[in-house]
């Protein structure tokens, strides 16, 4: 019995050592599971881009684009006011909105109240049409406060002079929106001097948070705007505000929503990023990709940065964690990988409120990225606008650069 054991063993092994080779083989020449988003983000600094002891300033994407910028020239808008520590916003009343430049790459910037702007109480009028949206150092701002029907601004000298506000001649008649209530932001893409597309949002009457988000195109030169499409169909109940939108190519657009959950008619708490695509030059959309899950506390606006390498970059604060996050996608948002934290030292005041986020970002000249977004420390418990200037690799050729007209802004201003 023992012989026979012996032996049954030593065929065992003589047949594995025969087939060792043959899996060693097949280990070492099988393909790597490369993942689908590579790269990495690391903080350069920490910059101060407005500041005042005893006032707030907060919102920068509600009050500026990220088309604003033109290499190494930044320029952001925010809404400054008294410092109030209570519940909700730490910011009292007047409020006065305000706009800030830097012009070496969000390391040092310089603040001012510019005249003619959002809050004067100047009446809008008629768009004049003959916008130029080619214009080498153009600049618009979308304003969603003051009626039910929104107005614009637009700059020919980088934010230094503003002319309007004007009407969207013509979108009002228009059924897909008529019945609702303007709710946009500032996102917009310039594709040529006579044609721009603007990524809006509009809600039910009197139902909170009930927004959707849809495209305004214009294609002479602002002297009248339609209805273009809306993002997220109708059968989606759900929010979707705060659009941060680029062209990847002459049919391609990428989309990142600020999502939120509405059920039975009703707010619930789960938020979340969406990311949806265009293949069609923004007549229809699809869903691609969720970046990331949100928080407890509303969510955030995303920021989304097409950079040079191709790679997309978005930029979010998360309420729930007190915290300013990232994610890199090298797959044109098809999938977003490892979660980037950029900073954690907010400064809970003692209602617990985390009022933080509303990131803008930019791409410098020197392929650095500028995110800028309100935030509060325990050196700085006022809340104040931080400028992170930010290290972004992404390995050669995992980016997939495309022709045609590729950048944020449609146009490179």
């Amino acid at each position: 019995m023992m012989r026979i054991v012996l032996v049954k063993l030593r065929v065992l092994w003589i047949g594995l050592a025969l087939l060792a080779p043959l899996v060693a083989w097949q280990v070492g020449n099988q393909e790597p599971d490369e993942p689908a988003v590579a790269g990495a983000i690391s903080v350069v600094s920490h910059e101060i881009a407005y500041y005042r002891a005893g006032r707030s300033a907060a919102w920068p994407a509600n009050n500026g684009a990220q088309a604003w910028s033109w290499g190494d020239e930044i320029l952001i808008g925010f809404v400054e006011g008294p410092y109030v520590e209570q519940e909700g916003h730490n910011i009292g009343e007047p409020q006065t909105r305000m706009l800030a430049r830097s012009t070496n790459g969000g390391e040092t910037w310089a603040a001012w109240t510019p005249t003619r702007w959002a809050g004067d109480g100047v009446a809008k009028t008629p768009s004049p049409g003959g916008i130029d949206f080619a214009h080498p150092d153009f600049a618009m701002f979308v304003v969603s406060f003051v009626d039910r029907t929104g107005e614009f601004y637009v700059s020919y000298d980088r934010g230094g002079s503003w002319r309007g506000p004007y009407d969207f001649s013509g979108l009002w008649s228009t059924p897909q929106v008529a019945p609702y209530e303007f709710t946009g932001r500032t996102d917009y893409i310039c594709d040529s001097s006579t044609r721009c597309d603007i990524f809006v949002s509009s809600g039910r009457p009197g139902e909170d948070k009930s927004d959707f988000a849809y495209v305004i195109r214009t294609t002479d030169g602002g002297n009248s705007f339609r209805y273009g499409s809306r993002i997220v169909p109708a059968s989606d109940r759900h929010r979707s505000v705060m659009p941060s939108t680029v062209r990847l190519d002459d049919t391609t657009l990428i989309t990142v929503l600020r999502r939120r959950e509405r059920a039975d008619g009703q707010l619930k708490d789960t938020t979340w990023i969406g990311c949806w695509v265009s293949y069609d030059d923004g007549q229809t959309w699809s869903h691609l990709s969720d970046v990331d899950e949100g928080d407890d506390w509303n969510g955030n606006p995303p920021a989304l940065v097409r950079l040079d390498s191709g790679a997309l970059l978005v930029v979010y604060g998360e309420r729930t964690s007190r915290a300013m996050r990232a994610r890199l996608s090298t797959d044109e948002g098809h999938s977003w990988g490892q979660e980037y934290t950029l900073r954690t030292d907010y400064n809970v005041d003692r209602y617990d409120d985390p009022d933080l986020g509303y990131a803008r970002a930019f791409q410098r000249a020197d392929g650095k990225v500028v995110a800028v977004y309100y935030w509060a420390t325990a050196r700085r418990p006022e809340l104040h606008i931080a400028a992170t200037i930010l290290e972004v690799e992404v390995p050669l050729g995992r980016g997939r650069a495309s022709s045609g007209r590729g950048s944020s802004a449609g146009i490179q201003h």
